[in-house]
């Protein structure tokens, strides 16, 4: 699905919006926003509330689930050697 020109030259965006840019639900999205993982503003004047996500925070977000490679250097967890002694 292609997404529309006019959305992604947009600083700030809709839930909806993100669910279709990163092809994901809009249940995810919310929930991303509600554990605090997708920072978001809260533009409702009610009880419900109406998400803003800026486009950084969409950036942002992204970068902290990649998958990059570590540091150099960085300590990674020992493994304990396997034993190969078998138990009957």
């Amino acid at each position: 699905m292609a997404i529309p020109n006019e959305m992604i030259d947009r600083p700030n965006l809709k839930p909806k919006e993100v669910c279709e840019i990163l092809g994901v639900g809009i249940e995810a999205v919310l929930g991303w926003i509600r554990s605090g993982d997708l920072e978001a503003s809260n533009i409702g004047q009610g009880s419900r509330p109406r998400w803003i996500i800026q486009r950084s925070s969409i950036d942002a977000f992204l970068q902290a689930r990649s998958n990059k490679p570590e540091a150099k250097g960085a300590k990674t967890a020992k493994r304990r050697p396997r034993s190969n002694r078998r138990y009957l």
